[in-house]
């Protein structure tokens, strides 16, 4: 069994009575959560950092994620990995305060 990741809730939830139009609806639409939006964030940032740091500041940039998939040829699969565990992160660092 695996534990539930916590994913912050939403990030943008958003009324259906607004959304639709409707006054009798009420019902929140949760949107994404607020993990997805950290990580999507996150993305931006080591897509840019990646292409524009030295072989060393790469090393260091991920000491949370398997370096080989970067050598196997799997970018995308490294950065979606270290994006989540910077979006994991973040919320834990969140839920401290």
């Amino acid at each position: 069994m695996t534990d539930k990741i916590n994913d912050g809730g939403p990030a943008y939830p958003c009324d259906t009575r607004d959304y639709l139009g409707a006054d009798d609806v009420g019902e929140m639409l949760p949107g994404m959560s607020l993990r997805d939006w950290f990580a999507g964030q996150a993305v931006k940032g080591a897509m840019a950092a990646w292409f524009s740091c030295t072989e060393s500041q790469r090393k260091a940039m991920s000491g949370c994620v398997d370096v080989g998939l970067i050598f196997q040829r799997d970018f995308p699969k490294f950065v979606a990995r270290l994006t989540d565990c910077v979006a994991d992160v973040m919320l834990k660092e969140r839920a401290r305060d």
